[in-house]
């Protein structure tokens, strides 16, 4: 159901939008922990290391349908706070035109770089072959995610977060199955995990084409409609393309990061492989609070309340402290516990290192909740450049600090996990600054908000 967020208190939204995005991360996540789960206990820490190192090219591939889809969000939701939905389904349709196009060219490359890519990251002869077959498979089925993720940057444009959570809990379930099926009936090792992930993802992306077509008229298309506008196109490049960017960058930092964990052998792989993945779920209520408060922000700005604005952030900065410090006690008490959900006990090599990484990321939380919830108001505001920004200064200050200490006395693989916090910090400031110098909001797409800026300059002068 969509939700109207240009009336009624902030929070009431914001909390009723991110719990079902919440729970959507959490079973979209399930993808790859239940992979991780069952060939880390079934195949083996080697296999576990496979997924864990394919995950950095296929981020680094889909990076820019991503971006794309964090851009039509905002556009969306901009369009649909001014009630402008021919708008809204033109950019709709155009989006759906560029992302077929956009799917060939990267299944294609990726298919011949992935090799190349895994080589480059110092991936070990005996983890190679399982990353690659990985890939080659999930590439395969990229058209999968890319219906589905369309579909669900379209309804949380519209401030509806359940929907795509209904089906995403039935495709993750069905995921779980499958992996049990092909990995310990079938015994096909990484490759069954990226067979069931593949069908997983077209069961989410079919369902929504269905509901779509039969429930939501404001998101549904005719083929009449299908029409590619070559002025909403500009504007989907000039909110997607730096998101794209921000991602790329993401990925190019998680590959590097990546690089310099592989040069510290398979037991450090493992543990990275499964603490991330712990680590993934204990992030997942700061980035879907940012990401609520994004279309929050989208809404109010298409419909010209920039006061509601500020007061969704302060609301969004008080929960996100609150729930940061229970994760981060949860986290830090319960580190080996966690540990050995991907990894057998014996492995005591494996479980000791990725308990200090959860125990030294854990403790900062704070950092990486107060850093989301400024990226989400700049992504509100279609500000995509100064959120990209944030993620350069996130990941570049996480890179060069890995690779700065991690070769330099005490440290070794320890840098790693401390660069993490030092980026969230560097970039929480800027998000910061940024807000406090007032150069924000500026970028509207809807002739609504558009008409509020105007009148505002008027009355200043």
């Amino acid at each position: 159901m969509a939700r109207n967020m240009t009336e009624g208190k902030p929070s009431s939204h914001i909390i009723a939008f991110a719990l079902p995005m919440l729970m959507g991360s959490v079973f979209q996540q399930m993808y790859n922990v239940v992979d991780s789960i069952i060939v880390g206990k079934f195949v083996g820490p080697n296999a576990l290391a496979a997924i864990g190192t394919a995950t950095a090219p296929m981020i680094l591939f889909i990076s820019l349908l991503i971006g794309m889809g964090v851009g039509i969000s905002v556009i969306i939701s901009q369009f649909y706070g001014a009630n402008e939905l021919d708008s809204l389904k033109r950019a709709i349709s155009t989006t759906v035109i560029f992302a077929a196009v956009m799917v060939v060219v990267i299944t294609v490359s990726a298919l011949f770089l992935t090799r190349p890519l895994l080589v480059m990251m110092n991936t070990p002869p005996e983890i190679l072959q399982d990353s690659m077959d990985y890939l080659y498979v999930i590439f395969g089925g990229l058209v999968f995610m890319v219906i589905y993720n369309c579909y669900e940057a379209c309804f949380r444009g519209i401030g509806d977060s359940k929907t795509p959570l209904m089906f995403l809990i039935i495709s993750a379930l069905s995921n779980v199955g499958l992996d049990l099926l092909l990995v310990l009936k079938f015994n096909m090792g990484v490759k069954g995990t990226a067979i069931a992930t593949v069908i997983s993802q077209a069961i989410s992306g079919i369902l929504c084409f269905f509901y779509v077509t039969r429930y939501v008229p404001v998101l549904r298309l005719k083929f009449s409609e299908l029409v590619f506008d070559k002025e909403m196109f500009k504007t989907i490049v000039r909110f997607s393309v730096p998101s794209a960017i921000q991602q790329s960058i993401i990925s190019v930092g998680v590959i590097l990061v990546q690089s310099l964990v592989n040069s510290f052998g398979a037991p450090t792989m493992a543990a990275y492989a499964a603490a991330v993945k712990i680590d993934s779920f204990a992030t997942m209520p700061g980035m879907n609070i940012g990401n609520a408060l994004a279309t929050f922000v989208g809404q109010n700005i298409g419909a010209g309340k920039k006061d509601r604005v500020k007061s969704g952030l302060f609301t969004a900065l008080r929960m996100q402290w609150v729930l940061c410090i229970i994760v981060s006690a949860v986290v830090i008490s319960l580190s080996k516990v966690l540990m050995l959900i991907f990894i057998n006990s014996w492995e005591t090599e494996v479980i000791a290192i990725g308990t200090k990484y959860l125990i030294t990321v854990g403790s900062f939380y704070l950092l990486m909740g107060t850093m989301q919830c400024f990226s989400g108001l700049l992504r509100g505001t279609g500000d995509m450049t100064k959120a990209m920004a944030m993620s350069f200064v996130n990941l570049g200050t996480r890179v060069v600090g890995a690779y700065s200490l991690a070769y330099w006395g005490w440290f070794g693989a320890r840098a790693i996990w401390y660069a993490i916090p030092l980026g969230w910090a560097a970039a929480a400031l800027l998000g910061f600054l940024v807000y406090q110098s007032g150069h924000w909001g500026k970028r509207v797409v809807s002739k609504k908000a558009a008409e509020v800026e105007v009148t505002d300059l008027l009355s200043e002068e």
